[in-house]
C-alpha cells in the first residue's frame, strides 16, 4: 500500500457526548431517538436541518452531527453493533424512502469497518482484520448506491461516499468525479474538501504539491468568508493531526489559514472544540501570540481528544504564555 501511516479518512464518533454544548445536545438527541426507535422524529429533524442548511456553534453542519449521533452504539462489542444495525434496518424497512436512514446505515458500516481495521500502520493489520474492513466498506458502498436515486438528497450521502472512496483507495479520476459531484451539490459543505485534502496527501494517494494546490483552489472557488473557512479547516486538519507535517510553505499561507479561523469564529462562534484545535494549530505553525490568545479563551477547558493529556496542554499553554511575557518585556524596553 502507498499509505505510510493510517490517519483515518474520517474521525471515529465519540462514545460519550458533552451535553453542555450545542453540538453535544444534537448528537445525544439523535442517539437517544435511535435508541427509542423514534424514526419519524429523526427524519423530521434531518429534513429540517438539510432544508435550513443549519450550522452549529463552531460552524459544524447540524445534519452532519445528527449522523454522528447515529453511527455507532454505546460500546464496540459485536453484540451491541448487531442491535444497532437491527434498529437501523427497522428504520429503513418502515421508511423505505428515507435518505437519512440509508446514510445512517452506511455511516455505521464505515465506522464498523474502521473498528475491525483499527488505526495502526498497514503492516500491523492482520489478514482477517483487513478482510472484515473491506467487507464492511463494501456493504456501506452498496447502501449508498441503492439510495442514490431516492427523491430526497443529502450532502452527507456524498461525504459518506467520499469516505468509502478514500478508505477503499479509489483511483484519482473516480475519487475526483465523486468530489466534483459533491461540491456541485453543496459547495460550502466543508467535509468534502477535508476528505479530498486528506486523499491528496503524498502519504495517501497524492503527489508532492497536490494538497497545497487543492487548498488554494478549493478556497478560491468558493471565495469570501466560506472560502477562507475552508482554507483553515483543510490546512489545520493535516497540520494539527500529523506528527510530522511537511508542506510547501511557499504554496500555502499559514496567515491565510489563521484568518480563516477568525472568519469561522466571527460567523459561527468558536466552541471549545474549535478553540482547542486552533490553539494546537497555532502551536504547530509556531504562531505563539495566536496560541496564547486561544489558550486564554480556553482557560482550563482543555480537551483530551485534541491534546491527549492535561500535561501536554499545560506544557504548550506555558510556552505560549512565556512567549507573550517576553514579547511584552521587549515592547516595554522600546
Amino acid at each position: 500500500e502507498k499509505r505510510e501511516d493510517e490517519k483515518m479518512a474520517r474521525k471515529l464518533a465519540p462514545r460519550t457526548f458533552d451535553l453542555t454544548t450545542e453540538t453535544g445536545k444534537v448528537l445525544n438527541d439523535a442517539f437517544e431517538a435511535l435508541s427509542n426507535e423514534n424514526f419519524e422524529w429523526l427524519d423530521q429533524q434531518a429534513r429540517q436541518a438539510r432544508k435550513e442548511k443549519a450550522r452549529l456553534a463552531g460552524g459544524y453542519w447540524k445534519i452532519r452531527n445528527i449522523y454522528i449521533g447515529l453511527e455507532s452504539p454505546t460500546n464496540g462489542t459485536d453484540e451491541e453493533w448487531q442491535k444497532h444495525f437491527e434498529r437501523l434496518n427497522r428504520w429503513k424497512e418502515n421508511f423505505p424512502d428515507s435518505i437519512t436512514a440509508r446514510v445512517a446505515i452506511a455511516e455505521s458500516w464505515i465506522e464498523y469497518a474502521w473498528q475491525a481495521r483499527g488505526t495502526g500502520y498497514a503492516h500491523t493489520i492482520s489478514e482477517e482484520e483487513l478482510r472484515h474492513y473491506h467487507e464492511r466498506l463494501n456493504v456501506a458502498e452498496q447502501e449508498l448506491l441503492e439510495a442514490k436515486n431516492l427523491a430526497e438528497r443529502c450532502p452527507q450521502w456524498h461525504a459518506a461516499l467520499l469516505a468509502v472512496a478514500h478508505s477503499q483507495g479509489w483511483e484519482f479520476e473516480d475519487f475526483d468525479a465523486a468530489y466534483q459531484e459533491a461540491a456541485k451539490f453543496e459547495p460550502s459543505y466543508y467535509y468534502f474538501a477535508v476528505l479530498k485534502g486528506s486523499y491528496l496527501l503524498p502519504r495517501w494517494y497524492g503527489e508532492k504539491g497536490d494538497w497545497e494546490a487543492f487548498v488554494e483552489n478549493a478556497s478560491a472557488e468558493i471565495g469570501g468568508a466560506e472560502g477562507a473557512i475552508i482554507y483553515y479547516l483543510v490546512a489545520s486538519d493535516y497540520i494539527s493531526d500529523y506528527k510530522d507535517p511537511a508542506y510547501d510553505s511557499s504554496k500555502l499561507s499559514m496567515e491565510k489559514a489563521k484568518q480563516g479561523f477568525y472568519a469561522l469564529k466571527k460567523n459561527y462562534g468558536a466552541d471549545k472544540q474549535r478553540l482547542n484545535e486552533f490553539a494546537k494549530f497555532a502551536i504547530r505553525i509556531n504562531d505563539l501570540p495566536a496560541a496564547h490568545e486561544a489558550f486564554e479563551e480556553i482557560g482550563d477547558d482543555w480537551l483530551e481528544g485534541v491534546w491527549s493529556s492535561k500535561q501536554k496542554f499545560d506544557q504548550y499553554k506555558s510556552i505560549a504564555a512565556a512567549a507573550r511575557k517576553t514579547a511584552d518585556r521587549h515592547m516595554q524596553r522600546q
